[in-house]
């Protein structure tokens, strides 16, 4: 099976503010052909809330994911998380903020 042509890789913790925004600058990208990999890095705010939210919205191309006990595990090893669960042909990181 074939994957999308670009997986955006977002790593998040304590994003509120931004996240939301993030998101739709992904949603809004005029290629359609994407996945949005959620990867929240222990979030304690409503961070956590929007990412699941959007997955919920758009199953088949955004994709919520965290650390084993939602544990803070740091920006390196939650973006090698996210390259990991990439289908895309090309990653790009997107900043939450």
């Amino acid at each position: 099976m074939r994957g999308p042509a670009v997986s955006v890789v977002t790593c998040f913790r304590d994003a509120e503010a931004h996240l939301g925004e993030a998101i739709r600058s992904v949603r809004e990208q005029q290629l359609a052909d994407w996945e949005l990999l959620l990867v929240d890095d222990g979030s304690a705010d409503g961070g956590t809330a929007i990412a699941r939210r959007a997955a919920e919205d758009d199953p088949t191309r955004i994709c919520y994911v965290e650390h084993e006990g939602h544990a803070n595990l740091g920006k390196s090893t939650s973006r090698n998380l996210g390259l990991s669960l990439a289908r895309g042909r090309y990653v790009v990181f997107l900043d939450a903020d």
